[in-house]
């Protein structure tokens, strides 16, 4: 976050956090662990920030799988958080995977990617299911990252794209060298052991109402998190205060390929039009989680 959202220290305390089983915190472990408990952890974070820096409420922004747990705990708890800002929102993990298949097969049979193409055909389309030696069907991670590993490659090209690069999170000091290589190892193992978790997800069914103020940042391109099925759901959702915004030259990770655009969404949208009533010239009381 630091390289690219610096600036926003001016504005808010920033809390980045390494979830279970990924970075400092991979020693806590993935097993059994559900969606619920990780937004239980979200909501537990979230009171200690808020008595650390004595405020009843902070505001808590979630991007991508993060969007998930985060927005599941603005609707467990309102009353924790000024507002929730969705990044790179993720809405329903079926009809998503399907559209990022479609795509993937369509752009590997124009570049001829013979590979890929039997790869994709003989997954077929999601959700994807393996069954037990006691012949029980579950969720199979596996199958789910073969077609993610190639999802950014067939995914459209964004103009602000080359603003980002992803080598960046590994830089960040407090992090150990040994936090690093478990950063590697838990976004491996993680999608993996994520994609079961979602198999049902669905927020249009599940989240129709929020009650606490709701922003939405799509990147035009998003084929990972699709932009248009988060902006459909923001359609519908009732929220006390809602916006969307759109940023037009970027893909999944557009607050930080288009950083600039994103803080000053922050800055000028966000806190004037959440329940934020304290002083914006005093930004050390202020916390946000980014997840």
């Amino acid at each position: 976050v630091r390289p690219y959202l610096g600036p926003l220290h001016e504005h808010f305390t920033i809390v980045c956090w390494d979830q279970r089983g990924t970075a400092a915190s991979f020693a806590a472990g993935r097993d059994g662990l559900s969606v619920q408990q990780f937004t239980d952890d979200v909501s537990v974070l979230s009171k200690l920030l808020a008595t650390r820096f004595n405020q009843e409420k902070i505001f808590l922004v979630g991007h991508s799988w993060g969007s998930v747990i985060g927005l599941m705990a603005a609707q467990q708890e309102p009353d924790l958080f000024h507002a929730y800002i969705g990044a790179a929102q993720q809405v329903n993990s079926v009809e998503n995977d399907s559209i990022g298949y479609e795509m993937i097969l369509e752009g590997a049979r124009t570049a001829g990617d013979a590979k890929t193409v039997k790869t994709m055909e003989k997954l077929g389309y999601p959700p994807y299911v393996k069954r037990l030696s006691d012949g029980t069907e579950v969720p199979d991670g596996d199958a789910y990252y073969q077609v993610l590993s190639r999802l950014y490659h067939y995914s459209p090209s964004a103009p602000a794209d080359a603003n980002y690069r992803s080598e960046k999170m590994f830089l960040a000091p407090e992090h150990s060298f040994f936090d690093r290589i478990n950063l590697i190892r838990g976004v491996v193992r993680g999608v993996k052991q994520v994609y079961p978790l979602l198999s049902d997800l669905d927020f249009e069914r599940d989240v129709t109402e929020l009650e606490c103020p709701l922003f939405i940042v799509n990147g035009r391109y998003d084929m990972s998190c699709v932009a248009t099925i988060s902006e459909r759901w923001y359609n519908q959702v009732e929220a006390p205060v809602k916006d969307l915004l759109w940023l037009e030259k970027s893909g999944h990770n557009a607050v930080y390929s288009e950083a600039d655009e994103f803080m000053r969404y922050m800055v000028e949208t966000v806190l004037p039009l959440s329940d934020f009533d304290g002083d914006l010239d005093d930004f050390q009381i202020r916390a946000a989680i980014i997840l």
